[in-house]
């Protein structure tokens, strides 16, 4: 922490769209921030919060995300990356401010002996609960509603500690649990959902398409991003399915989100496998994954780079027979 003493006011930077362990983990460190160094900061992201259950977590919980490119840049000290790195294509951080510290659980991308503060840990904790420790340790309060915010960042990475979480993970849970807002976090789980939600999920109905254990379906245009990764989440659950992978397009590029129930081969390895040598940007973990290709970049129509990265999925997890839907 000596590196950020002097600092007055720092941008803490999420990545790009960002999901609930994002949100939690960047919300933490702001009182990690103002309890331990009296530094101000403002909680900042490019994208859309597009999920119901992220919009009503910010909303219930009065997280206060702002827009980077609606900031005066020249007020901060620096940056302070969370759930993303430096290298990492999938963040707006202001070209003009240095970046002074970076919390992140997904493999490391290297710059750790450019930043004064690198704390990345790629063995399977949330950023949620890497900001909890710090709190911890700090003994900086947690209110109910920052405890609410990282039990949802926890559940929702993990899948209900369901997807081979980290012993700090657990611990982390563990911690919030007393502490956390319940009708909050039942308002977040269970948000109103708009009418688009369901245009899209008949859409995706029938555009769904069986290979073995795995499942593919092209969404076409999408109203907002994060929803090849909600129809990934639903498809997967389907009896007999291990795999699915989910695609559409939103703003000139195609997004495409990937889910596994086993953890061999490792989904984020798979995605980047996808977009290798085709000028786009994956990452994730064993069995969650995600990733864009530009399509100005590319020289196929949405449908015919679709079809592409398809067959190199399906020869990727060894699921080439079509079957019925």
């Amino acid at each position: 922490m000596k590196a950020l003493e002097g600092k007055k006011a720092l941008l803490i930077c999420l990545h790009d769209d960002p999901d609930p362990d994002a949100l939690a983990a960047g919300w933490g460190l702001s009182f990690v921030l103002a309890g331990a160094l009296g530094i101000q900061t403002t909680l900042g992201f490019e994208g859309i919060i597009g999920r119901a259950e992220n919009r009503a977590m910010v909303l219930e919980l009065g997280i206060p995300v702002k827009r980077i490119q609606a900031l005066n840049i020249s007020r901060f000290d620096g940056v302070f990356l969370v759930d993303t790195q430096p290298a990492a294509e999938n963040h707006s951080t202001p070209d003009e401010l240095p970046i002074l510290g970076c919390i992140d659980h997904h493999p490391m991308l290297g710059c750790q002996n450019t930043i004064p503060w690198f704390d990345v840990r790629p063995n399977g904790e949330t950023s949620s609960s890497i900001v909890l420790q710090y709190l911890i340790s700090l003994e900086i309060d947690v209110n109910p509603d920052l405890a609410t915010a990282i039990l949802y960042g926890i559940k929702t990475d993990t899948r209900d500690l369901s997807r081979q979480p980290a012993p700090p993970d657990f611990r982390a849970y563990t911690y919030v649990l007393s502490r956390a807002n319940f009708p909050a976090l039942g308002a977040i789980v269970n948000p109103r959902l708009d009418p688009v939600y369901f245009r899209m999920l008949h859409r995706a109905l029938d555009a769904a398409r069986l290979h073995d254990y795995a499942t593919v379906l092209f969404l076409g245009d999408l109203p907002y991003p994060d929803l090849v990764a909600e129809m990934a989440d639903l498809f997967v659950r389907r009896r007999e399915m291990q795999w699915c992978l989910c695609g559409g397009v939103y703003n000139h590029f195609l997004r495409f989100s990937l889910r596994t129930e086993t953890d061999r081969p490792n989904a984020g390895v798979v995605a980047r496998n996808l977009v290798r040598r085709r000028k786009g940007s994956a990452g994730g973990h064993d069995m969650t994954a995600g990733g864009y290709l530009p399509m100005a970049q590319q020289d196929l129509s949405a449908t015919e780079l679709w079809n592409v990265l398809v067959q190199d999925f399906l020869k990727a997890v060894e699921a080439t027979s079509a079957r019925e839907p």
